[in-house]
């Protein structure tokens, strides 16, 4: 028998927020890194929020995890909620004299050692104009990135461009070169003549996980997946080995081709680049202090591109 939720406190919202990112996460186990806590405390505050609101929201167990029609139904409502929420914040920090309140940005791995990336002195800028705002910055794989933005959870972020979500909206800012590196030990390793390509694609390589520019790379090339990382961090290491070959930033890779660890494939086939934007989502529009980070990333940007621009004309 159901019971009339007469109040929705603090207690509530804390519940239903982890509700929200178990289902995001399609589960509980992949939540648990996301939520920072264990998967029987998890479980126990889904059992909680089912007591509160009297119906079984969701099937868990060895046989998975999946909604019931009343959990569909209070998760949607839980977006909604939480869509409201973040409208209110939007607008009581817009209202005031003194631009206050937290900035959420989600970044991907090893975007910062850019050259190409001005996002430190946008944010330096915007500290410096803006001090009372505090600055919340996480660093995740791009989907993760991408959901967040999304949901609400991060007002914005900076990610590699693979294909475009309806749901979100796109500034461009950079862009990243990208190339095929062999470490010490590699047959490839000290041979600096061009490659020829079929003989590349008879080797071992290391790719990326998720849907990113790496995976759509591998699948246009037809490349063996013969090794997985999560991170720009694990393609690296699975080069050390001297068993495969792997795609990198130029930018990350470059310290490990001077320290002799490893070295560029020379075959300009298995080069590309990536196009890095700000995005943010079309249903959570940004407030005032989203808009203006957006403002000064791009100032930041377009200054240093007219700068080269103005050089290349001299």
């Amino acid at each position: 028998m159901t019971r009339a939720l007469r109040n929705v406190s603090d207690s509530e919202i804390k519940l239903l927020s982890i509700f929200h990112r178990v289902v995001a996460r399609g589960g509980l186990s992949a939540a648990e890194l996301d939520l920072n806590i264990g998967r029987s405390t998890i479980s126990r505050h889904l059992k909680d929020l089912e007591v509160r609101l009297g119906v079984t929201l969701c099937q868990r167990g060895s046989a998975g995890f999946a909604l019931t029609n009343e959990g569909k139904e209070i998760y949607q409502a839980s977006i909604e909620l939480f869509e409201a929420i973040h409208r209110f914040k939007s607008i009581a920090n817009d209202i005031q004299e003194n631009l206050k309140g937290v900035l959420k940005i989600g970044l991907c791995d090893k975007v910062m050692g850019n050259p190409n990336s001005f996002v430190a002195q946008a944010l330096r800028n915007f500290v410096r104009n803006y001090p009372d705002i505090r600055i919340d910055i996480h660093t995740q794989q791009l989907n993760y990135v991408e959901s967040s933005v999304i949901s609400g959870d991060y007002q914005l972020g900076i990610v590699p461009i693979h294909r475009e979500t309806s749901s979100l909206e796109y500034e461009p800012l950079f862009e990243e070169n990208m190339s095929l590196y062999c470490g010490r030990g590699h047959r490839l390793f000290g041979n600096k003549q061009e490659i020829p390509s079929d003989s590349i694609k008879r080797m071992k390589f290391a790719a990326m996980d998720v849907n990113s520019p790496n995976q759509q790379i591998f699948e246009r090339l037809e490349l063996p997946r013969t090794a997985i990382a999560h991170e720009q961090e694990g393609i690296a290491l699975l080069i050390q080995t001297g068993e495969y070959l792997g795609f990198l930033p130029d930018h990350y890779a470059k310290t490990f081709v001077q320290d002799g660890i490893m070295q560029r494939i020379n075959n300009d086939y298995f080069r590309y680049n990536c196009n890095f934007s700000v995005v943010y989502s079309k249903s959570h529009r940004p407030g005032r202090i989203a808009s203006e980070f957006i403002e000064h990333l791009l100032n930041s940007h377009q200054l240093k591109v007219s700068s080269l621009k103005d050089v290349s004309c001299l």
